[in-house]
C-alpha cells in the first residue's frame, strides 16, 4: 500500500473522531474502598481462625479446654467504613463460659466503633465543631456518627491524649536539659570530680591587715 499525506490525514481524523470512554473516578474510589473493606474482613477472619484453633485445637479434635460454639454477625465501624463479619464463640468446658476472643483482642466487645474511629473523631472535634467533625467523617467513609456520640468519644479519648502529650513534653524537656550545662546551684559531673582550687588573696602587712579588719567599725574607748 502506498502511503500518502492524504492517507495519513484520514487515519488521524478517524482517531480523533473515535469516542473516548468515560471513567467515573467516584466509582473507582468506591470500588477501591469496597475492596479495602473486604480485605480487612479477610484479615480479621484469618486472625480469628488462628485464635480459635489455639483455644480449641483443629476441628473435630479432642482433649482441649475449650470447644467451638456458635457465631453471630458483628457490625463494626472502621476508618474504612462499616464492615460486617462472623464472630465465632468458644465455650470453656470447665464452667461453660462463652467468649468471643476476636472481639476482645480487637477491643470492640460491646462497641460499634473501632478504637481508630474513636480517636480520629476525637481529634476532629478538637479542631472543629462536632457538626463539622460528623460531616468530615461521613464524607470520608459514608457513615453518619451522631454528635452526641462524638461528644462521648471526646470524654473517653481526650484525657488519654492529654496525658500522652504531657508525657511527650516531659520527655522533650528532659532530653533538652541533658544537653545543657548545669543550672543554678548545680554542678556537673565533671565539676564534682574536678578539685576546686581557690585563689589566695595577696598577703597584706600586719598594720594594713588590722586596718582592713577594723574598717567600718567604731573603736572602743577604754575606761
Amino acid at each position: 500500500m502506498l502511503w500518502t499525506s492524504s492517507t495519513t490525514e484520514e487515519r488521524v481524523s478517524l482517531r480523533e473522531d473515535a469516542p473516548i470512554p468515560h471513567i467515573d473516578l467516584a466509582e473507582l474510589a468506591e470500588q477501591a474502598q469496597t475492596s479495602s473493606k473486604n480485605e480487612l474482613v479477610r484479615l480479621i477472619e484469618d486472625h480469628q481462625e488462628r485464635l480459635v484453633e489455639e483455644l480449641c485445637g483443629p476441628r473435630y479434635s479432642r482433649g482441649h479446654p475449650n470447644r467451638r460454639g456458635g457465631t453471630n454477625t458483628k457490625s463494626l465501624v472502621t476508618c474504612l467504613g462499616e464492615i460486617r463479619f462472623k464472630a465465632k464463640k468458644t465455650i470453656r468446658l470447665s464452667d461453660g463460659k462463652t467468649a468471643t476472643s476476636i472481639l476482645e483482642v480487637l477491643d470492640v466487645k460491646s462497641r460499634r466503633y473501632s478504637r481508630g474511629v474513636r480517636i480520629r473523631l476525637a481529634e476532629f472535634a478538637s479542631k472543629m465543631s462536632y457538626g463539622d467533625a460528623c460531616t468530615e467523617f461521613e464524607t470520608a467513609t459514608g457513615v453518619h456518627v451522631p454528635k452526641r456520640t462524638i461528644h462521648g468519644f471526646v470524654g473517653e479519648i481526650a484525657p488519654r491524649l492529654l496525658e500522652a502529650s504531657r508525657t511527650a513534653t516531659k520527655a522533650e524537656v528532659v532530653i533538652g536539659d541533658s544537653h545543657q550545662g548545669p543550672g543554678p546551684g548545680e554542678q556537673g559531673d565533671e565539676q564534682r570530680t574536678r578539685p576546686h582550687l581557690r585563689r589566695r588573696a595577696p598577703a597584706q602587712p600586719q598594720g594594713q591587715r588590722g586596718v582592713a579588719q577594723g574598717r567600718g567599725r567604731r573603736p572602743r574607748l577604754r575606761r
